[in-house]
């Protein structure tokens, strides 16, 4: 059997300029499709080799299945996309932040964050959120609550910020 017969996403030529572009010590690692002998397919991980071996060169090939790999993936962004459509459609300001360095850098909001806040929400991608909405007089105390937020992984708390309309509770 030739590696175009087993994978189904190779064919001869392609299968060959792979190799071809390949210098002995290269390692590639690609995606295919398996073909088994009932002519079905799964997905795998190819890992390649090229070796030099008594003069001659070699390659050593592993393929691994991935269906359960795939599937996960698939079940985690189908779960994501339900969480997305659902803090997307809330009444209440969402906002998402990366935090590090002392700071608490947005990196999404939701319609309802926008609508409250009169923050368009691509502006506030990347910026600092307690420089954003916090007013600079509470500044210390909202930092204060984003360390304990990240100490005990919550931090439930009334606080005043800078809403569209003024300052809000």
């Amino acid at each position: 059997l030739k590696v175009w017969d087993i994978d189904s996403s190779l064919d001869r030529k392609e299968a060959i300029g792979l190799w071809d572009g390949m210098e002995p010590g290269d390692q590639r690692q690609i995606e295919g499709q398996y073909r088994r002998k009932d002519g079905s397919t799964f997905p795998v991980e190819v890992h390649m080799r090229h070796l030099r071996l008594g003069g001659k060169d070699r390659f050593v090939v592993i393929g691994r299945d991935i269906t359960e790999r795939k599937q996960a993936r698939q079940e985690l962004k189908t779960e994501r996309d339900r969480l997305e459509t659902l803090l997307d459609n809330l009444p209440t300001p969402v906002v998402r932040c990366r935090v590090g360095d002392g700071e608490a850098r947005i990196t999404g909001t939701n319609p309802a964050f926008e609508k409250t806040f009169g923050v368009d929400r691509k502006e506030a991608e990347g910026e600092d959120l307690n420089v954003l909405l916090v007013p600079e007089e509470r500044r210390g105390e909202a930092a204060e609550i984003d360390r304990r937020a990240l100490g005990k992984g919550t931090e439930v708390r009334e606080v005043r910020r800078l809403a569209a309309d003024g300052d809000r509770d």
